[in-house]
């Protein structure tokens, strides 16, 4: 069954969560057969020097359904998968929704980007009203073939993730550095426990900031400062 979201009114979907690249907005909106419990993931886009938005593809959000249904499925049981639905979009629908949930986002993140009004598709998934998100990030070293002699000494060592955390460490900014995907994805159990417990601590320390682990109790973000650790 197909569905055209520009029925819905802006004002029946709630802002979630974002990351750098995708926005999250749960559907509040009357009795639906295909929208009630769904979610909408829609692109961002960057904003350009004088604040007006850049026009960028989203075809990353086509590559994230076709990555769980040709590589993800041939991995785990199909009972661990979501069930990702791509949708259309029309123009005039997106950007009147983006201007109704900008007050919704996070300072931080309006100043830089915004709902990409250019995309034409968006993706459907079950609202997982409660439990938790872990964004795990890239798990391998790159192959030294296609690194330069002077970057190669760190980024043989070092991956992509901890030098961004780094980086946003410098810059004042909250990151996961007491994690590193490495170790999660090492095969050891205890560098899997180091992982796990340093993305614990970074959501502690940043007070739920980072966007590697979060947690979500009937669709709201949950942070330390509101519950106490104690709680979990």
């Amino acid at each position: 069954m197909s569905v055209c979201l520009s029925e819905t009114s802006p004002a029946e979907w709630r802002y979630i969560s974002e990351g750098g690249a995708n926005i999250v907005f749960s559907y509040q909106g009357p009795r639906h057969p295909i929208l009630a419990g769904k979610v909408l993931r829609l692109s961002k886009a960057p904003r350009g020097e004088n604040g007006i938005p850049l026009c960028v593809s989203n075809d990353n959000l086509k590559f994230a359904v076709e990555s769980q249904q040709k590589l993800f499925s041939r991995l785990l049981n199909p009972s661990y998968l979501v069930d990702l639905q791509i949708v259309p979009l029309e123009t005039q629908w997106v950007e009147a929704f983006a201007i109704h949930h900008e007050s919704s986002r996070p300072q931080e993140r309006r100043s830089n980007s915004m709902v990409n009004c250019a995309g034409r598709t968006g993706v459907l998934a079950p609202d997982l009203v409660g439990g938790l998100s872990c964004v795990p990030k890239w798990g391998f070293l790159p192959n030294p073939v296609h690194l330069s002699p002077e970057s190669m000494p760190i980024k043989t060592r070092t991956c992509r993730t901890c030098m961004h955390a780094h980086l946003k460490q410098i810059e004042g900014k909250n990151a996961a550095i007491h994690y590193c995907p490495l170790d999660l994805f090492s095969g050891s159990k205890e560098r899997l426990e180091t992982a796990l417990m340093g993305l614990w601590d970074s959501w502690i320390q940043s007070n739920g900031s980072i966007n590697n682990m979060r947690i979500f109790n009937h669709g709201k973000i949950v942070l330390p400062s509101e519950v106490g650790c104690c709680v979990f």
